[in-house]
């Protein structure tokens, strides 16, 4: 039986690989996770073995830098022993590599994006000993675990969620993976573009986006009132990956601005906070939807999107739903919907009542549908099956 460690990160990356591995058959495929951070609280909810830092970082070395660490931080969501493991283990690491005194220096300048815990992912596989490697193309441990995958002779799968902006480094070099899997044929030719093997990429859809193109015909609007949903998330004031500095008031700003627009409207707005932002107050005519609403019911009801850079935006295209980007977002470049076409990208807010006025009188027209790929989790297991048909070792 084949050993198969799918690696992820919370949020959308385990989100990713879970429908993967629930489709596995169990009688052919041993299953397990290597969980980072938020996604351990994931996979609690579910029947798989999984690891964590934990289980193989606890020396009084790891502890005494993690703790260090975690002191300082304002939010941590993981158990301590865990915060502790997996911060105190990469930082020890930076130490081993670089020295004290230039990891103390490095991790000032950076914070957690300097880590890269190669050697460590390498202990995490020779305790394993899995036949394949899936991960997602996340920075540090799912990075640098594909990296240690190729040195140790493990075959290796690494999925693009959406697109390769942030992860085309590492991404582009053609002994990162064996196979590539991404979400559209533009991410494909990016990632040629720069340098990678076309033969090594492979076309498959996001699985997280599975069941919406399954049901993109399943819901209906119940009324003909225009209804728009404004996705909000939290601007970060510095983007460590690209060193360049963000407005953390810009969602309050585009807020400002839509309720300035529909106060004399009959449209409705409809607003959906992104869950680690904090709980605003809006005027009565404004429709909240909350967090314990599922996403697919609100994109239902509306016809529109406005985000800045948010996924909710291309679930809303799934279902045939409008999108407006704000391409005024400090991770606008890493995630350029309308520079692809998925979206009417704006750059003013002083444009955004025009373009919300051009998509209500064009709202009848029949759209091409952007992403349609409806079987994204076969897809991916299709590309499984044949790495594991291969020799064991990573040619």
């Amino acid at each position: 039986m084949k050993k198969i460690l799918f690696v992820a990160y919370g949020g959308g990356h385990i989100n990713t690989l879970l429908p993967i591995a629930k489709k596995l058959d169990p009688s052919s495929y041993e299953v397990c996770f290597f969980a980072l951070t938020t996604s351990i609280d994931k996979l609690k909810q579910t029947d798989f073995k999984y690891y964590t830092y934990r289980d193989f970082f606890y020396s009084d070395e790891v502890q005494g830098y993690g703790k260090k660490i975690t002191a300082g931080l304002d939010t941590i969501k993981l158990n301590d022993e865990e915060s502790i493991s997996y911060l105190g283990q990469n930082y020890l690491e930076l130490v081993q590599t670089h020295g004290a005194v230039e990891a103390d220096k490095l991790y000032r300048k950076s914070n957690r994006q300097i880590f890269e815990p190669i050697k460590s992912m390498e202990y995490v596989l020779k305790k394993i000993n899995p036949d394949l490697v899936v991960s997602t193309s996340s920075p540090r441990s799912e990075k640098c675990i594909i990296q240690a995958a190729g040195k140790l002779g493990i075959k290796s799968i690494a999925l693009i969620d959406l697109f390769a902006v942030r992860c085309i480094s590492w991404f582009k070099k053609n002994n990162f993976a064996n196979k590539v899997c991404v979400f559209s044929t533009m991410v494909k030719s990016y990632l040629t573009l720069n340098g990678r093997n076309e033969a090594d990429i492979m076309v498959t859809g996001n699985p997280v986006f599975d069941q919406l193109a399954n049901n993109s015909n399943a819901a209906k609007k119940q009324n003909d009132v225009y209804r728009v949903l404004w996705a909000s998330q939290k601007e970060p004031e510095y983007f460590a990956e690209f060193g360049t500095h963000g407005n953390s008031n810009l969602p309050l700003e585009i807020e400002k601005k839509l309720i300035e627009i529909f106060k004399d409207k009959k449209w409705t707005l409809v607003v959906r906070n992104h869950p680690n932002e904090e709980s605003r107050k809006y005027p009565d005519f404004v429709e909240i939807s909350a967090s314990s609403t599922k996403l697919i019911e609100t994109l239902n009801s509306v016809d529109l999107v406005i985000t800045c850079t948010s996924t909710v935006g291309l679930e809303g295209l799934i279902l045939g739903k409008d999108l407006i980007t704000i391409d005024m977002s400090v991770i606008t470049p890493t995630i350029p919907f309308s520079k692809y076409g998925y979206s009417v990208g704006i750059n003013n807010l002083d444009q955004l009542a025009d373009s919300i006025k051009k998509m209500y009188d064009n709202r009848k027209l029949k759209k091409k549908r952007k992403y349609s790929i409806k079987n994204a989790t076969e897809n991916v297991i299709v590309e499984i099956e044949k790495l594991l048909k291969t020799n064991n070792k990573s040619d």
